[in-house]
């Protein structure tokens, strides 16, 4: 996982965390090895669930937060990278990095 990369989606109206986050990872293998070995883990007493994301979607996740106060990858996401972010879902709303 590239260091400092975890973003997490927030409520637009109340600023907490929705339970969404994307990670950019150092390789696609590294995704697809995290997206196969994480699956349905249990973090938190929650099961997560991973997914692909798109770059699309990766800009709502910077769009998505309250006052703009957007919580970005250290490393931006183009077209070029895109196949190396993953959404998580299901995350707990305490859920920290280091659990991540």
């Amino acid at each position: 996982m590239v260091k400092g990369s975890i973003k997490y989606q927030l409520n637009q109206e109340s600023g907490k965390r929705t339970g969404h986050a994307a990670v950019l990872f150092d390789t696609e293998s590294d995704a697809e090895r995290a997206m196969k070995d994480l699956q349905k883990k249990e973090i938190g007493g929650r099961w997560i669930i991973l997914n692909d994301l798109d770059l699309e979607e990766h800009e709502t996740f910077e769009k998505f937060s309250l006052n703009e106060k957007n919580i970005r990858c250290s490393e931006a996401i183009t077209e070029s990278n895109c196949a190396r972010c993953v959404k998580i879902k299901g995350l707990p709303w305490t859920a920290n990095k280091k659990a991540v």
